[in-house]
């Protein structure tokens, strides 16, 4: 069968069935074929992730791992172009980011998860010189749910700026087994020990679905 021959909106919903590596080496068999891969939605993944650290990133998208490229502007370009070659939208119920101290454009992600849909943006964020970047990031997904993960104590006027959540925690230990659990929706802080005022920290905990404060 020459696929190629069957109805647009046929072969843009297989497309749509299609893992990332198939559709790498698709696009590679003919002009056609790549025309076809470009512009086609890539459809539904249960997740993906991105990590900068210091001057390498690493990508997964559905099936297909990008790990520790160098961040250069040619190479991050290159991963741009090519990612615009591979669909023209893609819907992931959770993405998952890593952001360090780094000298990445922080631009980067924001370009690189344009066409993105996504259900549920979780965040570690562990430099300060990223909380801008992150909350810019989220700010182009106002219909996602969001998740962060901080692994310093930010400004307190910064935290009160930040969007509703499903979970906010701060913290400079990975062990949340010491907090003190309220039932219902709420986690708050058990040997917590930080500046944030009784009155900001109730503007947080009305804000948050989940709040850990865990912070030494």
């Amino acid at each position: 069968v020459d696929l190629l021959s069957l109805p647009s909106i046929f072969l843009h919903q297989l497309m749509r069935t299609m893992e990332i590596k198939d559709r790498l080496r698709l696009r590679l068999t003919c002009r056609a074929f790549e025309q076809l891969v470009a512009s086609s939605n890539a459809g539904y993944f249960e997740d993906s992730g991105f990590e900068v650290e210091e001057s390498q990133f690493s990508i997964d998208i559905g099936d297909a791992s990008f790990n520790r490229i160098e961040a250069t502007e040619e190479n991050m370009e290159t991963f741009l172009r090519m990612k615009s070659r591979l669909f023209s939208g893609i819907e992931v119920q959770e993405i998952t980011g890593i952001l360090g101290d780094n000298s990445v454009d922080p631009s980067f992600i924001r370009r690189l998860t344009k066409r993105f849909k996504i259900g549920t943006l979780y965040v570690f964020v562990t430099a300060g010189s990223q909380f801008e970047n992150v909350m810019q990031l989220m700010a182009d997904f106002p219909s996602s749910k969001y998740i962060m993960d901080v692994g310093f104590l930010p400004e307190v006027d910064v935290l009160l700026a930040v969007p509703p959540m499903e979970k906010l925690a701060i913290s400079n230990t990975n062990e949340h087994s010491r907090l003190n659990m309220i039932t219902g929706r709420r986690v708050i802080r058990g040997e917590s020990s930080t500046p944030i005022t009784a009155d900001s920290f109730f503007k947080l905990l009305d804000t948050h679905k989940i709040l850990i404060l865990d912070y030494k």
